[in-house]
């Protein structure tokens, strides 16, 4: 059998993304296939089924998100390390707002495979074990790490739904990193 040219795949995804931006997620697979220009054939050589489609849409996504320019300095204070990341994920996304919109939906849809969730992890695995450290540390209030790592996610979400503005994005990091972290307690005295 002949597989079809690879810039196919990615055709096909990228309009996937679009129709599912602009119209759902219950866009049929022979309106992605004439979008992207290919024969519905060729789409199900690539992706067997509708599942298929949407758990390479959602890897595709999250890969070009894992590869968002930036560093993280392993060497600074973790603060500064989490704002890093806060920065370069933010800027991903506010440059990719449709692929951003559609892996969000994905995501909170629950209508990723299981298989490809439990992959995920692999994929974006900065944020997690950068909170893993603030934890070793000490610093983080008293939460498992999945809530801790979904409120980064979701927290991030809103800034983009809002179109903030990188000086709102840095105060939005500051209400985050001031939620999850352990303050000294000041000593109340009765008087």
């Amino acid at each position: 059998m002949n597989r079809p040219a690879k810039h196919h795949r990615d055709v096909i995804l990228r309009a996937a993304m679009h129709l599912f931006f602009t119209e759902g997620v219950g866009v049929s697979t022979t309106k992605v296939a004439v979008a992207a220009g290919v024969s519905s054939g060729t789409l199900f050589n690539y992706f067997p089924t509708k599942q298929a489609l949407l758990d390479a849409l959602y890897r595709f996504i999250r890969a070009d998100l894992a590869r968002a320019p930036g560093s993280i300095d392993s060497r600074a204070d973790l603060k500064i390390q989490l704002r890093q990341g806060w920065d370069r994920w933010f800027t991903w996304a506010s440059k990719n707002r449709e692929a951003h919109a559609v892996v969000t939906l994905l995501h909170q849809s629950n209508l990723v495979s299981a298989e490809t969730r439990a992959g995920d992890d692999a994929t974006l695995v900065e944020p997690r074990q950068l909170l893993e450290a603030v934890d070793a540390a000490g610093a983080l209030v008293k939460l498992p790490i999945d809530y801790l790592t979904a409120l980064v996610e979701q927290h991030l979400n809103q800034a983009i739904g809002f179109h903030f503005d990188k000086r709102q994005s840095a105060l939005a990091f500051e209400v985050l990193w001031n939620g999850m972290t352990k303050k000294p307690t000041a000593r109340t005295s009765a008087r």
